[in-house]
């Protein structure tokens, strides 16, 4: 059913795309002019890398990608290897401030948003279902 996956390939998609131009951006900012394309390559290894159970939040690893893979990329901008680590680490904790800002206002809206409370109907309902009337009476 190729049909059924073609709407969250392209949101998919669309994020992807959206979070290659939210570091595009920083970054001309911080005056790395380099194409959209490194940049959407950095954030797909990055979330790729964020898989591996090898961090907490992908934190470190992410850096370690923003600066490996500007780097490589030093020459086009005409900057030594040296010079370009400063603005190469400074984005990737610019990223890192937008992460934590938007789970953070994320974490807000759904405090503000309230979780109904389960009726009397529903609890009876859960407690009769036996895995869950076990852990209840353990």
């Amino acid at each position: 059913p190729l049909t059924v996956y073609a709407w969250p390939y392209t949101l998919s998609f669309v994020y992807q795309a959206s979070e290659a131009a939210l570091v595009w951006v920083m970054a001309i900012g911080l005056g790395l002019n380099l194409p959209f394309w490194v940049f959407g390559a950095m954030v797909l290894f990055q979330a790729v890398a964020g898989l591996l159970p090898i961090s907490i939040n992908n934190i470190g690893v992410r850096e370690g990608i923003f600066c490996a893979v500007l780097l490589g990329q030093a020459h086009a901008l005409g900057m030594s290897q040296e010079a370009i680590k400063t603005p190469a680490f400074a984005l990737s904790m610019a990223y890192l401030g937008v992460i934590l800002v938007s789970g953070l206002v994320g974490g807000v809206v759904y405090l503000l948003a309230g979780m109904p409370k389960p009726t009397d109907a529903e609890t009876k309902d859960a407690l009769e279902a036996p895995e869950l009337a076990a852990q209840v009476d353990a």
